[in-house]
C-alpha cells in the first residue's frame, strides 16, 4: 500500500496546515500570475478593434444574463480599453 505524503513528508505536511503559510502562498502565487500578465495590446489588437469586440461580447446573452449589473456596449468597450 502507497504510503500516504503526510507520512513521507511530515515537516512540509505540517507547515501547510498553517494560515501564514497558506497565506504566503497564495501571494507568491498571485505575484507569479502579475509577471505573466498580457494586454490585448500584445495580441496584435487596437483600439479600433475595440467596437467590434464590444458588439461581439453583447451577443453572448447567456452570460450577460447571470450579470448583477446590466452591461452596456460602452461600458464593455471601457474594460477592452482597460486592457489594451
Amino acid at each position: 500500500m502507497p504510503q500516504s505524503k503526510t507520512f513521507l513528508l511530515p515537516q512540509i505536511s505540517q507547515r501547510a496546515r498553517s494560515s501564514e503559510f497558506r497565506i504566503e502562498a497564495s501571494l507568491c502565487f498571485f505575484e507569479k500570475i502579475k509577471e505573466k500578465s498580457y494586454l490585448l495590446s500584445d495580441f496584435g489588437i487596437q483600439d479600433k478593434d475595440i467596437p467590434e469586440l464590444a458588439a461581439g461580447v453583447m451577443k453572448v446573452t447567456r452570460l450577460l444574463a447571470n450579470n448583477p449589473r446590466e452591461l452596456t456596449q460602452k461600458e464593455a468597450e471601457a474594460i477592452y480599453r482597460s486592457v489594451l
